[in-house]
Formats: C-alpha cells, sequence, structure tokens
C-alpha cells in the first residue's frame, strides 16, 4: 500500500512540476485560454446562473416548496442550469427532507443547461436554423423525463421521516442565500478557467493532437474538429468551437449537453455535501447523454427536413451581453457582502 502511494505522489509530483513549465514558458497560449474562459464566466456564466442558485437556497430554506419539492425541483432545473438542481436537491438532504439515496438519484436527472444556454451559447452560434435549438432542448428534457419517472417508481418507498416544513423567511436567510450563491457561482466560475489551462496543457503536449488522430482515424471526421469534440467534453462550452452549419455534429452536441462535461461534473461536486456520492450521477448522466444523441438523430430525420442552411460569414461572438459591466459590478457586491458578513446571529426575523 505505501508503494502505491508512493508512486501516485510522485506521479503527482512530477505531472504538477511539468504543468507550472508549461505555464511558465508558454505564458501568451495559456493566457489566451484562461481569456476566453473569463469571457465565458462573464458573458455567459454568471449572468445566467448566479440569480437562480441565490433564489433556489431562499426557496429550500424558506420552506416554500413545501411538500412535493422533488417534482418542482426537477422543472427548475430544466431551465435554470446544470449545478441549481444539485444545489437545491443538496439544501433538500441538509434539511432532512430527503434522504440519502433521494438525493444521489434525483441529482442525475434534476440537471440541465436551460434554454438560455442551449439557445443564447450553442444552437445560435452553430447553426443558422431555429430548429436546431428545439431539437437539442427537446431531446434532453424528454430523456430526463423518462428517466424521472422511472427514479420516482424506484424510490416510491423511499421516503424522509421529515414533517412539512413552516414557510418562514428572514433578513438572514436572504442574505445567506445571495452569499452561498455567490461562493457556488466563484466555485464553478474557477473550475471552467482551470480546465480552460489543462485544456491548453494538453493540446500543447499534443496529448488532445494524439487523440483526436486517433478518434479521426475511426470516425472519419476531421481531426481539427476532433480536437474541439475532445475539449468539449472537457468543458461544454467549448461547443461553441466546431464547425457552423455542420449537422452531422448535432447528435454529439445533444450528447455533449445531456452529459455536461467533466468540467460540469466538477462543478456539481462543488455545490453538493460531501456526503453525497457523485457514482449514480455520472452512470445516469452517460446513458441519459447517449440516449439524448439517439432521439436527437431521430428528430432530425423530421424536423430538418426543410431546414434551410445559409452560412454566415460574419464574426459571430459566443455571448449575446453587449457590456460585461453588469457581471463585474455583480462580483464587487459579492465580495463586499463576503466581507461583512460576520455573525449570522445579528439578524433577527422579519
Amino acid at each position: 500500500m505505501n508503494m502505491k502511494k508512493n508512486v501516485k505522489n510522485i506521479l503527482f509530483f512530477l505531472t504538477a512540476i511539468y504543468c507550472t513549465l508549461f505555464i511558465l514558458f508558454n505564458t501568451h497560449s495559456v493566457g489566451e485560454y484562461v481569456s476566453g474562459a473569463v469571457d465565458r464566466c462573464i458573458y455567459i456564466i454568471i449572468p445566467s446562473l448566479f440569480a437562480m442558485m441565490a433564489v433556489s437556497g431562499m426557496l429550500i430554506k424558506s420552506g416554500i416548496l413545501g411538500r412535493g419539492s422533488i417534482l418542482k425541483i426537477f422543472f427548475l432545473s430544466m431551465f435554470a442550469g446544470y449545478p441549481v438542481g444539485a444545489k437545491m436537491l443538496s439544501e433538500e438532504f441538509k434539511s432532512g427532507n430527503i434522504t440519502k439515496k433521494q438525493a444521489e438519484l434525483y441529482m442525475s436527472v434534476c440537471f440541465g443547461a436551460g434554454p438560455a444556454f442551449i439557445f443564447g451559447c450553442i444552437s445560435d452560434i452553430l447553426y443558422s436554423g431555429g430548429n436546431a435549438g428545439i431539437i437539442i432542448l427537446l431531446s434532453s428534457i424528454s430523456v430526463n423525463i423518462i428517466a424521472f419517472i422511472i427514479i420516482m417508481l424506484v424510490l416510491r418507498k423511499d421516503k424522509a421521516e421529515s414533517s412539512e416544513p413552516d414557510i418562514y423567511f428572514s433578513s438572514e436567510i436572504f442574505v445567506d442565500s445571495v452569499i452561498s450563491g455567490g461562493k457556488n457561482i466563484f466555485s464553478i466560475c474557477i473550475m471552467i478557467i482551470f480546465f480552460s489551462v489543462i485544456s491548453c496543457i494538453l493540446k500543447g503536449t499534443g496529448v488532445i493532437y494524439y487523440l483526436s488522430e486517433i478518434i479521426s482515424g475511426i470516425t472519419g471526421i476531421d481531426s481539427g474538429e476532433c480536437e474541439n469534440i475532445i475539449e468539449s467534453i472537457l468543458e461544454v462550452t467549448n461547443l461553441g468551437k466546431l464547425e457552423r452549419n455542420n449537422y452531422t455534429f448535432l447528435p454529439f452536441v445533444c450528447t455533449a449537453i445531456s452529459f455536461g462535461g467533466i468540467c460540469v461534473i466538477l462543478q456539481i461536486r462543488a455545490v453538493i455535501s460531501n456526503s453525497l456520492s457523485m457514482i449514480p450521477f455520472i452512470f445516469i448522466r452517460t446513458v441519459c447523454a447517449v440516449l439524448s444523441g439517439i432521439l436527437c438523430r431521430i428528430l432530425m430525420t423530421f424536423m430538418l427536413e426543410s431546414e434551410v442552411i445559409s452560412v454566415s460569414e460574419a464574426d459571430i461572438r459566443v455571448y449575446s451581453a453587449e457590456s460585461p459591466v453588469p457581471s463585474y459590478m455583480l462580483v464587487i457586491m459579492i465580495l463586499l457582502l463576503l466581507s461583512g458578513f460576520r455573525s449570522r446571529s445579528s439578524f433577527r426575523r422579519v
């Protein structure tokens, strides 16, 4: 056991040294990747997720959802963005409203990119036709609904012993929810930025190149596009790098969005209780992702028959916001709240 542990420690040490040296000698390329990741956080992640992260905390802690909250969390998670459903279920588990088994299984289906991300950040960037976004949304939601019903049947006898929670709201709940949402969104953005560095290192060392050559040899897909596919598996917002108006990639886009990517999985890990296992989540999401891709291929037969594909040479950005100022101000306010929030005992019930 000690030998195995020592080997792991040595490999980790050598990897860390190599990554450090790579960053020192490739500051320009690393800076470009980090800059792109920061842009995605400022223009996409913070505007689309922060409000829902804060509001979801208030809904759980105030007891407004009450009984049957799993169904409400499920529908909210379809539109709120990847980590929101997991965050709400984690809060329910901590409050004793659901069991550990319920939290772990429902977490795998209370999971969705949300229409804002699908249309604004993926389909509108990759495809000129509007039906592509509808296909992505339908394939993801339909599979989640089927999986949700199956899990409900499996867990029909598994219930928490908690009683109906009282509805209670206070300034403490409000501030705590906002700060908690800020911490979670900060963790998510840090993970996205970190994964951009990993992508840069893997690409710079040739790992992504050799993997893409293998995939290209098997599938016949251009090796450059295979590199984008690999980066999308690592971090799902990289889907925007795929070739525009190439509908052959649409099933993969649906699969990747349904799975979320490795970065999203680690984001989920960051916002849930440490006592919850990620194994059921990873297994069920993998199955759902494959089924989403298959369903997407079926829907394409009917919904893309009359699709007019027009390739635009215009410069398209991966975000729609005109100014980053609101997001910058939001970050500043979160930091001010974090620095000023010292003691909960000073708050009184409203």
